[in-house]
């Protein structure tokens, strides 16, 4: 049985479609797989088929469609539903970003306290009648030593000794 050629194109195309439609779906690569297959399955029928020019035309064609198709699909991937989700929409600054201090924490420094955990470096401190989570510069400091926040940087709470 003689395959038409229609249908061999027709195979490469939905490769192409499927490997389009993985960057849009999130199935772990499963249909992106199942794309790449069809084309390499087309382009391997192409040449036993229908002959070695028609092949190599077929593979030559395919090797310069695929790439724009990719291109083109990760161009529109941010405007879909799994691309939002994945996608940062807005960017961060120090200020507002993971650098910035609690205001909370942030109120702490120059605060003395009281260590409630020995810091070695790290450890419990109270301040204000709070406990918080602390380090030290390397410094081994005992339990129930007076502490002062020296610098307050994101979630992390430097203290010395008094």
């Amino acid at each position: 049985m003689e395959l038409n050629i229609w249908i061999l194109i027709g195979i490469a195309v939905l490769g192409l479609a499927a490997i389009m439609l993985e960057v849009f779906v999130p199935a772990g690569g499963v249909i992106g797989v199942i794309g790449g297959i069809a084309m390499i399955a087309s382009v391997v029928l192409v040449y036993t088929r229908v002959g070695p020019a028609a092949g190599t035309v077929f593979l030559v064609a395919c090797l310069i469609l695929a790439p724009p198709v990719i291109v083109v699909a990760f161009r529109f991937f941010p405007q879909t539903y799994v691309g939002r989700r994945l996608i940062m929409g807005n960017s961060q600054t120090v200020d507002t970003g993971y650098h910035s201090a609690d205001p909370e924490l942030a109120a702490l420094a120059g605060k003395e306290g009281e260590a409630l955990t020995m810091l070695r470096p790290a450890g419990m401190a109270r301040f204000d009648g709070k406990r918080v989570s602390v380090v030290t510069d390397g410094e081994l400091i005992e339990k129930g030593t007076k502490v002062r926040v020296v610098e307050v940087e994101g979630g992390r709470v430097v203290v010395e000794r008094v």
